[in-house]
């Protein structure tokens, strides 16, 4: 199942669910789900854990996922933790956080990007 956080909602406080959950709006808080979305005008203060998480919008938080998507327009400001993939468009938007691959035999990796 997906839910919608749409652009009028505004929720404080933690967000658990098994399904997918888009964010258009505003979350202040850490988001815990299977997959999650932050659309172009979403915004999430607060860290993430998910399968995937895919941004277009603006994170200032943690990420840790198997799978990172970050679109044209996504913003991130904390670290990425992901353990298969990173998919980045634009990665200069990373601002002031640390790349980490968590592979198998890699160990962690940390990369920094300037900005």
């Amino acid at each position: 199942e997906r839910s919608l956080i749409s652009e009028t909602v505004s929720i404080e406080g933690t967000i658990n669910s098994s399904g997918a959950i888009d964010v258009a709006g505003l979350v202040k808080g850490p988001v815990y789900s299977k997959e999650i979305v932050i659309k172009d005008t979403g915004s999430i203060s607060g860290g993430v854990e998910a399968e995937t998480v895919e941004i277009h919008g603006h994170l200032d938080g943690k990420v840790s996922a198997d799978n990172v998507v970050i679109g044209s327009s996504g913003v991130v400001k904390g670290d990425i933790e992901f353990s298969q993939n990173l998919r980045k468009i634009l990665i200069e938007k990373l601002r002031r956080g640390n790349m980490h691959y968590i592979g198998k035999q890699m160990g962690i990796v940390t990369v920094l990007i300037k900005s």
